[in-house]
């Protein structure tokens, strides 16, 4: 949860490291303080102010500085597979404004990367997407919003969340279109684990 003044709080399971703010030795029940360490929210302390958060088993923070932070689990672009319990600032975006990474696991098309493509632990750069302006990810599909209104998707297709009209993985980013979006600009997009939704207006619209 980010409030109104940039502050960033969490609460919830921490086993993984997704609260970054309890040390390993407490994240299972919370130690001397109880189970209200984990379920009462708790700001987590970063320098400057938080803008955006986007997680799953693990979590990308990004501050009103435009640093990036990495936070849980073996999917942060440190090159290490040890799971971090506090955050960690990332320097593998610098001067990357715009451009869509993925790194992590590979199966059923989620990185993007071209079928055949192994996990990676560094962020590597996807191609054939103009700069975009937001990002979003589900269990095993991914979207990237253009700055210009277009919606990419790649991953798994057995729910049809890339939007093709198929159930075949998508092992690199397709422009999602359809009668829908055709006289329509998309702002963003939000992936649970069986479902997608985009928010769009009309290009007519100022």
């Amino acid at each position: 949860m980010i409030t109104l003044h940039g502050n960033l709080y969490t609460v919830g399971c921490g086993e993984q490291g997704e609260l970054e703010r309890v040390p390993e030795m407490f994240t299972n029940r919370g130690g001397r303080l109880g189970l209200s360490r984990l379920l009462t929210p708790q700001v987590v302390k970063f320098k400057g102010k938080v803008q955006l958060v986007d997680a799953f088993y693990f979590t990308f923070v990004v501050s009103k500085e435009g640093h990036v932070y990495g936070l849980a689990y073996h999917q942060l672009g440190t090159q290490s597979i040890k799971t971090c319990f506090f955050p960690v600032k990332l320097t593998c975006f610098k001067n990357s404004e715009g451009q869509v990474y993925s790194l992590g696991r590979s199966e059923y098309g989620r990185l993007g990367l071209g079928q055949g493509a192994e996990e990676t632990a560094v962020p590597t750069a996807l191609a054939g997407i103009e700069l975009a302006s937001g990002v979003c990810c589900g269990a095993s599909v991914s979207f990237a919003v253009t700055r210009d209104g277009a919606v990419y998707a790649w991953g798994m297709g057995t729910n049809l969340q890339p939007g093709t009209g198929e159930e075949d993985d998508g092992w690199a980013p397709v422009k999602m279109t359809g009668k829908q979006l055709e006289s329509r600009t998309v702002l963003a997009a939000s992936s649970g684990g069986q479902h997608t939704v985009l928010l769009a207006k009309s290009k007519q619209e100022s």
